[in-house]
């Protein structure tokens, strides 16, 4: 099994996006500041350890965004608006044609990674309407945008 470090985390490499240096650079600024300066974040818990992160990381069968596995080494979760982020407390929410590993939640709206898939995609599912809307393949964009178009 290979592993890929990723700042302070050590996981599986198939569980990574595959990104460029220039990505894992390109912003050096900690994502949390990064969103306050967009939405309003209350309840932000420490990070895990690295151990315990990874070893709840790898125990997923999917493919993680960059950004979700570096918010991971800030925080374990917090509240966006009205949005709960789970961090590594993954919620599945399993249906006939597919399981959502639901990451954060303001019901009946999820953000979710989707167990099995290889390109890190990451989707809002509603589960009132039981549909789902591609969110693209980075986390944190994602999230302000949920949290700020839905804000409940």
């Amino acid at each position: 099994m290979e592993y890929a470090v990723v700042g302070n985390l050590l996981v599986m490499s198939d569980s990574l996006m595959k990104v460029s240096e220039e990505e894992l650079k390109r912003d050096n600024q900690p994502i949390l500041d990064s969103i306050k300066t967009r939405s309003s974040i209350t309840d932000i818990q420490g990070p895990l350890t690295v151990e315990e992160a990874t070893k709840l990381l790898n125990m997923q069968d999917t493919v993680f965004s960059i950004d979700y596995i570096t918010l991971l080494q800030e925080t374990n979760g917090f509240k966006i608006n009205n949005w709960d982020f789970y961090g590594t407390n993954i919620r599945r929410l399993v249906l006939p044609q597919v399981t959502y590993l639901v990451v954060a939640e303001d019901d009946p709206l999820s953000l979710c990674f989707v167990e099995g898939d290889v390109t890190g995609r990451i989707v809002e599912y509603d589960q009132i309407m039981e549909n789902e809307v591609d969110m693209g393949s980075e986390f944190i964009p994602a999230l302000v945008k949920v949290s700020t178009d839905n804000p409940t």
